[in-house]
């Protein structure tokens, strides 16, 4: 089955999926979609024979895909205006814009060939339609296209009467545009396996970065903590140093004190207290 697929990229990727009749197969939008990710559920559908989105200058992305897919590629010659998409996508049940704008840039595409489409349905021919529409899609007229398809039906018969063995040639399996699928292909092999190599020595290289920034983090650590012990040990010793001076304080107040009595400048007097039921009676020594 041969398919439109109408993308809307982003954090949040929108997938429109229409037969080459108009209908729509399915409509989904999720996060995080990767590239192989949308490549593996756009195939579990058919091949993807077009894909569109809904402004004039393709995102990296979409291009990747569809450079690997081998599919031709749909821009409007202007952005599709959100009135457009409304109008579009109104007779469907769409979640959120994401969803909208796939399927509006997938009917968008659609409709630009809806006129070729409808003359290769009524044309009285043993040739699948929708081969047809595919190479029509591909950039073949209608008739260069019909051509093709009854040369390749001919080549079939004729390969048939001669009962040429499997062995005899692998290419006879493969239509001309699958061949140019497959080149694309193995040139994107080629690149993503460089691609590969590139990335691989990037993330050495980060990683010796990383390694160098956090053993100097582990040396800035270790002397940050060196750093603190030692401020604590000094905040320590300055309070000891404050309670120390305080207890000077205090003893040389006390010697102010006793200095006279040790002199015998000052003769101490004896008080002697007597307790009688809760009242206290001082005696006084006598001299």
């Amino acid at each position: 089955m041969y398919l439109i697929a109408g993308i809307d990229p982003g954090t949040t990727t929108g997938i429109a999926i229409l037969n080459l009749n108009g209908k729509l197969l399915s409509l989904t939008s999720s996060k995080d979609m990767s590239l192989d990710k949308i490549i593996e559920y756009l195939i579990s559908f058919g091949k993807v024979s077009l894909i569109a989105i809904d402004v004039p200058t393709s995102p990296k992305i979409i291009s990747k895909l569809s450079a690997q897919l081998g599919s031709e590629l749909y821009l409007p010659e202007e952005p599709l205006s959100i009135k457009e998409k409304i109008e579009l996508t109104k007779e469907y049940k769409t979640t959120g814009a994401h969803q909208r704008d796939a399927l509006a840039s997938a009917l968008n595409a659609f409709n630009h060939y809806k006129n070729k489409f409808r003359k290769i349905e009524n044309i009285n021919t043993n040739i699948p339609i929708v081969e047809i529409k595919n190479l029509v899609i591909r950039g073949k007229s209608i008739d260069d296209a019909i051509k093709i398809l009854e040369e390749k039906s001919d080549g079939k018969k004729t390969l048939k009467k001669k009962s040429q063995p499997q062995t005899a040639t692998t290419k006879s399996k493969y239509i001309p545009s699958e061949y140019k699928i497959i080149r694309k292909l193995k040139k994107d092999i080629s690149f993503l396996k460089e691609e590969i190599i590139s990335k691989d020595n990037e993330i050495k290289r980060l990683r010796r970065i990383i390694k160098d920034i956090k053993r100097k983090y582990r040396i800035e650590l270790l002397r940050d903590r060196a750093i603190h012990q030692r401020e604590q040990y000094i905040k320590s010793l300055e309070f000891k140093i404050t309670d120390l001076n305080e207890r000077i304080i205090r003893i040389e107040d006390i010697k102010n004190i006793l200095k006279p009595l040790v002199n015998g400048d000052i003769r101490g007097v004896g008080i002697f207290p007597d307790v009688y039921d809760g009242l206290t009676f001082v005696k006084r020594k006598p001299r």
